[in-house]
């Protein structure tokens, strides 16, 4: 009569049977689990039987194919993310209008970006962005033609107390604190522009 296997009658048989599977080395299973080496490597040459391999290698190929299917799922998420994002929302725009405004959007959110790092210069490039926004809606949307605004227009539509425009208002406010002659001619010339339309 043979002798019997070691790791068969071992208790933790089916733990030894999944590291074989998994082709950890024979040295570090039996060091692991107290059995000779030459005890695994009977074993697994005997008894761990073809069909065995199959179904390890079966649910190999399934984890590989479900963490790829995972993986697609994500990177399909990420670009409907990136399609909903502003700079997806500017490209998907239908009119240039709605293009300019999902543009200002995302420079109002530069602009308090920048003017939250007290970082001057590139505070006012996004005013003047900013502005230049406003401009170039005014004209899509026929408060300014050419080079002329249609004053009445812009009047009756409140841009003077729209929050962007008093965003604006509040900006030009703190940066011209710093320069008093600046902030007397901006004065002056607002004041005498106030005048003319009324």
């Amino acid at each position: 009569m043979g002798r019997s296997c070691t790791v068969c009658n071992h208790p933790c048989v089916e733990e030894i049977n999944r590291l074989l599977l998994s082709n950890v080395p024979y040295r570090s299973v039996a060091k692991r689990f107290e059995i000779s080496e030459s005890a695994v490597f009977r074993h697994k040459s005997s008894h761990l039987r073809g069909d065995l391999v199959e179904v390890h290698q079966a649910m190999v190929e399934a984890r590989e194919q479900a963490l790829a299917e995972i993986h697609n799922r994500e990177l399909e998420e990420i670009k409907n993310d990136v399609r909903e994002s502003t700079t997806g929302r500017l490209a998907a725009a239908v009119s240039a209008l709605d293009k300019v405004r999902a543009l200002q959007e995302r420079t109002i959110k530069i602009l308090d970006t920048v003017e939250a790092e007290d970082d001057r210069a590139s505070t006012l490039k996004a005013v003047r962005e900013v502005r230049q926004n406003i401009e170039l809606e005014a004209k899509l949307t026929g408060e300014i033609e050419g080079d002329q605004v249609n004053v009445n227009t812009v009047v009756n539509l409140d841009i003077y107390r729209s929050p962007e425009w008093l965003a604006v208002g509040a900006l030009l406010q703190k940066i011209l604190a710093h320069y008093p002659d600046l902030r007397a001619e901006v004065a002056k010339e607002l004041l005498a522009l106030q005048e003319a339309h009324r």
